[in-house]
């Protein structure tokens, strides 16, 4: 995390729409480039998730409406899927085909043509482990 502390990604702490919890320093608008930008999370193991909530700090600035989801593969990332025009909301709820990974990130962040385009804020981002053979 480039400003806020990480752990409020990871605590639950909802928080209200409006409010933010952390945010990313970014150019405006963030870098397209993969790997310029960036939020990684680390698990002690694999595990396969097949959604992302994200808990957006405001919806009229600052707005993360788009990114790329890599996985690490032991040498390099690997591009899984992309997210784009992500509609301005208090939540969002983005769900893909199942991802198995022990490292995973997002980047090329995206933010919303209205209000301020660097930095994006956030309440909270879940990613949701899938279940498997349901």
């Amino acid at each position: 995390c480039l400003t806020g502390p990480c752990s409020t990604l990871n605590d639950l702490n909802l928080g209200s729409c409006g409010s933010q919890s952390m945010w990313m320093s970014t150019s405006s608008p963030p870098s397209s480039t993969i790997g310029v930008d960036w939020i990684q999370w680390d698990w002690t193991s694999t595990k396969t998730f097949n959604e992302m909530i994200i808990h957006h700090g405001q919806t009229t600035g600052r707005f993360l409406n788009g990114f790329t989801i890599q996985t690490w593969d032991g040498s390099s990332w690997v591009t899984e899927t992309s997210v784009s025009n992500l509609t301005p909301a208090c939540t969002s709820s983005v769900t893909f085909n199942p991802i198995s990974a022990q490292r995973w990130r997002i980047t090329a962040l995206q933010t919303a043509a209205n209000g301020q385009r660097s930095n994006p804020n956030f309440r909270e981002i879940e990613i949701i482990e899938a279940i498997l053979g349901a």
